[in-house]
């Protein structure tokens, strides 16, 4: 009876651990500015303190975003720039995203769209605009989308 609860314990732990791991989630990379769709590679890892997230393009291996989510701080961290959370939020496909923004004096204001389980939805303002989903849609849909998330993030005041 002992080893029969070490055996379902060890179980329990395998399953919960493979759960909350997500590696190599297939999400399409969706630009406003192009009608191209590229593809990449999720992967998650998680420790205590921070959550970890990696696309990686599967045609161009220099097309790669590693951003990181701070959870005691709520702040995303991209390409060593640091993103704060603004007091709205954004709802699509069941998910509550956070928006963070982060204002340069150059380049002016970014905008990421985020759900730490999700991963990044949307990056909107210098660079590229693009939005990452885990299914295929159609450009109508696309900019559908983006309309949305513009309105969304309009007069956002980071706290």
């Amino acid at each position: 009876m002992k080893n029969v609860n070490i055996y379902l314990v060890l179980l329990t732990f395998l399953f919960t651990s493979c759960r909350e791991k997500q590696q190599n989630i297939l999400v399409f990379k969706y630009a406003l500015e192009t009608n191209k769709t590229e593809k990449y590679i999720l992967n998650t890892q998680k420790n205590d303190s921070i959550l970890y997230f990696e696309y990686r393009n599967l045609n161009n291996t220099l097309a790669l975003y590693n951003l990181n989510y701070i959870v005691e701080k709520a702040q995303v961290k991209l390409k060593s720039k640091t993103f704060l959370a603004a007091e709205e939020n954004y709802n699509f496909d069941g998910f509550k995203f956070k928006i963070f923004q982060i204002k340069e004096p150059i380049t002016g204001l970014r905008t990421l769209v985020f759900n730490e389980n999700y991963g990044l939805l949307a990056s909107v303002g210098y660079g590229e605009n693009f939005i990452f989903l885990k299914d295929s849609i159609t450009p109508k849909i696309k900019e559908l989308t983006f309309k949305q998330i513009f309105r969304s993030i309009n007069n956002l005041k980071v706290k």
